[in-house]
Formats: structure tokens, sequence, C-alpha cells
């Protein structure tokens, strides 16, 4: 399914279905409750951990899962997603195991759901952990693993979570995002936890520069905003502009264009037969591992709020970000190696409070950042200084129950 036909189902199926479960559960709990007891979580019960969408989310949330895993060293940690997580997730050397949900139409999801529960039946995870933010099926699903601890977050814009979920977090649209996700995946330990917020732990990557880039000296640009809020995105002459500065202003650098599916491919390479051959589309060309490391081995990287923009920011490389529709202390957190560019205009940030943007694609909080204003952040991170009024402060240790709205 189109990432449209998704927000469709969700938006109209997951609230009716939503509704009709979450009301199920809630008399059971009135029938029940008396009777009903809740086994203590220890270190060596089955985890679950649920991520439908949203590569650069699930790139945020390995600090927490990394986290996690420290805490309880002995539990098994899967993750329930769908092809455009799995593949990332397939990295990550936290996870025991992986199962995937073939989202590619309507019937095949509701067969391969019936797969997916039975392999979750017969793992019987302890504690399942909703990363989902927005989503009402998501809703659905953790109730019906039925495990001790189903866990997610609280948010105004999707009710009766709290019939579904044991436990629930306030999510603040006004923090880092991956702040939100460690608090969520520690909810049940009991004691103060100390965390970084650049952690990222280890990714089951040898870390190499890729074939294309060996013996040059480059940078890594990405146009692409991805799937979820097009308005994200940069126009390509915007674009065009920036790289005739990058390249009147290094003679020897080389220019990587990265992407990935039929469009950003297309797109990817018309826009470098515009320029000389120091300008090389590899979109399409290199597998997710390949472009981590072309990335980690990047001079610099400029990138659209997207996957790409999170997995270089993870790979520790000096990255430019262009945030419109979104905000940017919501996503990164500033660094010496981090800077971003943002208009803060009237109506920004819409895709925090909007399913539809209200200005319909008509991005006036991109087209109003020119090529100059990014130029000049990537001579910033090349003189290692950074000068932004909105810089997140890393947070050190987890104070528990800040934010817990409910538990059942």
């Amino acid at each position: 399914m189109k990432l449209k036909t998704k927000k469709r189902v969700d938006k109209y199926f997951g609230t009716l279905t939503l509704f009709v479960v979450s009301q199920i559960f809630r008399i059971g709990y009135l029938v029940f409750s008396r009777e009903r007891t809740q086994p203590e979580f220890k270190d060596g019960d089955p985890i679950l951990i649920m991520k439908f969408q949203g590569l650069g989310s699930l790139v945020l949330a390995k600090p927490g899962i990394h986290v996690l895993k420290n805490r309880y060293p002995h539990s098994k940690i899967y993750l329930w997603g769908t092809p455009a997580t799995t593949g990332l997730a397939k990295l990550f050397p936290e996870f025991s195991g992986l199962i995937e949900l073939d989202d590619r139409s309507f019937f095949r999801s509701i067969f391969s759901l019936l797969e997916n529960l039975r392999k979750i039946y017969s793992i019987q995870p302890k504690c399942v952990f909703d990363l989902e933010v927005y989503s009402r099926l998501s809703s659905v699903l953790i109730s019906i693993t039925f495990a001790p601890y189903r866990i997610g977050f609280a948010i105004d814009i999707v009710g009766n979570r709290k019939y579904t979920n044991t436990h629930l977090l306030l999510f603040n649209r006004y923090q880092w995002i991956g702040t939100a996700y460690i608090r969520l995946l520690t909810i049940l330990s009991a004691n103060e936890l100390k965390y970084s917020l650049d952690d990222f732990g280890q990714w089951n990557i040898h870390h190499q520069i890729p074939a294309v880039a060996k013996d040059k000296h480059y940078a890594v640009i990405n146009m692409h905003s991805g799937d979820l809020s097009h308005e994200r995105k940069w126009s390509s002459d915007s674009f065009k502009d920036l790289v005739n500065e990058i390249l009147n202003w290094k003679k020897d650098l080389t220019i990587f264009l990265i992407g990935k599916g039929p469009d950003e491919v297309e797109i990817s390479n018309d826009f470098a037969k515009q320029f000389s051959a120091r300008v090389i589309s590899v979109a399409g060309q290199l597998s997710l591992a390949e472009t981590m490391n072309l990335l980690k081995f990047s001079e610099f990287v400029v990138s659209s709020d997207s996957g790409p923009m999170h997995l270089s920011i993870a790979m520790g490389t000096p990255t430019v970000c262009l945030f419109g529709p979104t905000r940017p202390t919501s996503y990164i957190v500033a660094s010496k190696a981090t800077q971003f560019v943002y208009k803060a205009l009237y109506c920004s940030p819409c895709v925090h409070h909007w399913e539809i943007p209200p200005c319909n694609g008509n991005n006036q909080c991109m087209k109003t950042i020119s090529a100059l204003e990014v130029f000049e952040k990537i001579q910033l991170l090349q003189k290692n200084s950074v000068s932004n009024n909105a810089i997140i402060q890393p947070i050190k240790d987890i104070t528990f129950n800040e934010g817990v709205v409910h538990k059942t």
C-alpha cells in the first residue's frame, strides 16, 4: 500500500477498530479487575518492540533500545515492523529477531498479520513497546499481543489507548523525540539510569568506504524527504545553486547524490546530468549498510529532514539539516557536528499538529531557505563551530514516572 492509503486505513478503519477493541478491554477490566494480577518484569523475559513506519524514527529510537538492552542483557528483544523498518533493524545488534508485516496491500496485511501473531504468541513477550505515536492500528495490534505489559504514548490525537495499553507515557511534541523513546523504553526500570543522547551503540556493519567513493574527497547530498511529508522537500533549483557554491569553493571535492525508490533515482540521476563528473548519483545503487558507510566517511552531509539525515548524525558525520514543516529541536540534538536551517514561519511546525499540512504542498517554510544560508552553515561546520540559538541540552539521567499518565 502507498503511504497515503495506509494513512486513510489507519484514520478510518483504525479509529473504528480501536474504539471497538478498547471498549472490549474496558469491559474486561471492569469484570476481572479484582482478579487480575501483573507479574513482575525481570531480566530474561522476552521483549517486543513495534515500529511500522519511519526509518528516521527508528534511528532516533536506537539510543533508547541500546539502554534497554543494557538494562536487560539476558532478555531477547524482537522488532515487529514492516519492510519500511526491518531493513534497518537488521543492522541493530540489540535485536534477537525480526517479525515482518507484509503491508503491500490490505489483504496481504491481514494474512501476514495472522502469521505474525502466531510467531508472537510462540515468543510470549512479557513486555511490548509501541513506538508509533499517531497510529490507531498499532494500538489495536498491541492489545491483541495480550502481553502483561503493553506500553505506548499518550497523545490527544489518538484516544482510547488507556484501555489497550497497561502503561502510557505523555508524548511531548516540544521535546527531542529521542528523549521520549528513552523514557518509554525504560518505563519499567525501578532505578535511575544514566544515558547519553548520542550513544547509538554498535551496528551490524563493517565500516569501510564504499567502492564508488574509494580514493575520493567527497561530500553527500540527500535531496529527498521520504514519503511521510513531501512538504519537507527543498527545491531542485535551490540544491543546484548550493552545489554550484560548493564546487566553486572546493575544487577537488566530489558530490554524491543518494536516494532510493524509482522516483528518487530518476530525480537524482537527472540532477547529476546538469553538472560535471564531480557530481555523481549513486541513488538506488547502494545497500543500506553501504549508504551508511558513504555517510560515515563523508566530509559533510546536506539533507532534508528524513531518514538519511538521522543516519548521518548517527554516524557522527558533520551534517547540515534542512527544516521547514517540522521543528528541528524535536528531531535533532544540535552539536558542533550538526547545523540546521529553520525559518520558523507562522504556520510551522504544521506536521506536529496536522495530519495534512494546511499549505497543501506550497511549503514556504522550505522555499524561503536560500542556498547561501545553507552554504554558510557548511562553512561553519568546517570551522568546527556552532552558533544556534536552539540547542538541546543533553540529559544525563532519567527521573522515573515523569510523564506517566496511566497505569492499569
